[in-house]
């Protein structure tokens, strides 16, 4: 959403600077959990790894059979509706400031 947000603002020094701080902050942060996650599952976490990537999801290596496994009482459960309001906010946001 942040990536969002900086291309939204038009500004290309906004957009870098997002960039480089998201894989600043990011990825030292991925590896730390990555090494716990090691410690703590040992095999089944290296399995694991083999099929799905450290940062960007690709197609096909989800670790997930074809037809997923969506749960909207999961989604709930997770809180997850709080994004959508929150992308929703930000795009009724952006929508009165270009119409102002």
């Amino acid at each position: 959403m942040g990536l969002g947000l900086c291309i939204a603002s038009g500004r290309l020094p906004i957009l870098l600077l997002f960039i480089a701080l998201f894989f600043l902050v990011y990825h030292p942060v991925m590896k730390k959990e990555e090494a716990e996650l090691a410690s703590a599952y040992a095999d089944d976490y290296r399995e694991y790894r083999k099929r799905v990537p450290l940062f960007l999801p690709l197609p096909g290596r989800s670790g997930l059979p074809a037809e997923g496994n969506f749960s909207t009482r999961q989604v709930i459960l997770n809180e997850e509706y709080k994004a959508i309001v929150g992308f929703l906010l930000i795009v009724a946001f952006l929508i009165t400031r270009v119409n102002w």
